[in-house]
């Protein structure tokens, strides 16, 4: 019999729960207030020492670099080429038209710091979408990732990201905008899980319990009980919603799959921002 959970979870929440995942769990007492000092220093100390221990044990004299033209992936780069100045790095960008902006951009930065540079143009990156579902092994359709992978293949055996600097470091703004415009002093859990779920309304559609038929009978207060844990505790809004990003997407969707089409390239991934000393700050 086919289970219908992660499914139900997979084209709703675009991730399931209960699969395993390479990150460290999380509880809503780890997302408490901690006084630091120096945090700027202190987080880029810790992606300079991932950067050198990833280095020095891979051995790496050449390597590709997801670059985006956005903060996360430019201060990995950054950070990078200060570190190991006599790395080869090929930064490649995927874009949907000739005109992106941010592959633009892209190619600036890797003319800064003395790279290589390649450039994908995403046409129809739903062409192979069976062979991307075969990989991942879940019915999802945005892995552009694939691509990106198969490039940096054709010029290393290895591939750095900034992954993770969004849910970690607070990059969603529209996102918590609209958060917070939706609930008040009084919102509960439950008020708050379905604010969560209508900034992600691309992710299901407005007739969702339709999708499934009426044998499975999908039920919206399964989904919110899933994200209960996340915001029925005594964190702020926006920290509340921090873990949901981190617990959810990032720990079951994003980082799964990323791995497992790094695992079909044999390459390498690397996330700086990812290192459980920066997850633990």
């Amino acid at each position: 019999m086919l289970e219908t959970n992660p499914i139900e979870n997979i084209l709703t929440l675009r991730y399931d729960p209960a699969s395993s995942s390479s990150l460290k769990k999380l509880s809503w007492k780890d997302f408490q207030d901690k006084s630091a000092k120096n945090e700027i220093e202190e987080v880029e100390s810790m992606l300079k020492n991932s950067i050198i221990q990833f280095v020095e044990k891979g051995n790496i004299k050449k390597t590709s670099l997801a670059l985006s033209g956005g903060i996360d992936s430019m201060l990995i780069l950054k950070l990078f080429r200060e570190t190991c100045p006599d790395v080869e790095i090929t930064c490649i960008s995927a874009g949907f038209n000739e005109d992106d902006e941010e592959v633009k951009y892209a190619e600036i930065l890797a003319q800064k710091f003395n790279c290589n540079f390649q450039y994908i143009l995403l046409e129809n990156f739903l062409n192979n979408l069976p062979m991307q579902i075969n990989i991942v092994k879940e019915p999802k359709w945005h892995y552009y990732w694939f691509f990106v992978a198969e490039t940096a293949k054709k010029f290393s055996s290895s591939l750095i990201s900034g992954d993770g600097g969004d849910e970690l470091f607070g990059g969603y703004i529209f996102r918590y905008e609209k958060f917070l415009t939706t609930i008040n002093n009084s919102s509960n859990w439950k008020n708050k899980a379905e604010s969560y779920l209508s900034c992600h309304n691309r992710d299901w559609v407005d007739d969702q319990p339709l999708l499934f038929g009426s044998k499975i009978k999908f039920s919206w207060k399964k989904i919110h009980s899933t994200l209960k844990p996340f915001f029925d505790n005594s964190l702020e809004p926006l920290d509340q919603v921090f873990l949901a990003d981190y617990s959810g997407k990032l720990m079951h969707d994003w980082i799964p799959a990323l791995e497992k089409i790094h695992s079909n390239f044999q390459l390498t991934g690397f996330a700086p921002i990812l290192n459980e000393k920066i997850i633990n700050f």
